[in-house]
């Protein structure tokens, strides 16, 4: 995920937490994307460190009281499209999917990408086969392959897992891919999630 901010309203220190960072935005508009497995990692992640809720599982933090907790006075807009709220001066942080995060932050001159290994971790895309022909598996290689892949960075800000040098030349990527390699090995996975836990977030998420 991608954490941007308006530096005119927030002033992260290093490895600030998330609640310090939701504190300084104090009634003003923030972003959460509308995704229930990232916004548990995102604040469980910040609850653990800030609140030392204890953590049976990953996951586990995500409770009406905990999201309120986090949010504290903001006023918390839940959506996968902020462009409308993110360019309002009123607004001062937000979490969007890392790719479009980066984009919004070179394409809005008042905007700033934050890293902070305190509040960051790793998630990945599968691609799965719906069938066994010889068409979809030709496909399917040709997707998970260096060269698509490679393409798909300098386009989508999403770091192939083929890892190596990047063709990219936006500055803004080219800082953040770096800071997030360089933690690679220290930074938290999202986990499987079995049917039964997924469909309990996903209702406690829709209550939010």
């Amino acid at each position: 995920m991608g954490l941007i901010y308006n530096p005119s309203l927030i002033h992260p220190q290093k490895n600030e937490s998330l609640p310090a960072l939701f504190k300084e935005a104090g009634t003003n508009v923030t972003v959460m994307v509308d995704d229930p497995i990232e916004a548990s990692m995102v604040l469980s992640l910040a609850l653990n460190d800030h609140y030392n809720i204890d953590q049976s599982s990953a996951l586990s933090a995500l409770t009406v009281d905990n999201f309120n907790k986090l949010a504290q006075n903001t006023r918390l807009v839940i959506t996968n499209q902020p462009e409308h709220i993110i360019t309002r001066k009123d607004f001062a942080l937000g979490f969007q999917w890392s790719g479009d995060a980066i984009t919004m932050a070179g394409n809005i001159p008042n905007l700033r990408l934050l890293f902070s290994p305190k509040t960051s971790y790793i998630t990945s895309d599968l691609l799965g086969e719906l069938n066994n022909s010889r068409t979809t598996q030709c496909v399917a290689k040709i997707l998970a392959g260096k060269s698509f892949l490679s393409a798909e960075e300098n386009h989508t800000y999403y770091i192939s897992p083929y890892g190596g040098k990047t063709t990219s030349n936006n500055p803004i990527y080219l800082k953040f891919r770096e800071k997030i390699l360089s933690e690679f090995s220290s930074l938290p996975w999202i986990v499987n999630i079995p049917p039964q836990k997924l469909a309990r977030i996903t209702r406690t998420w829709n209550l939010i």
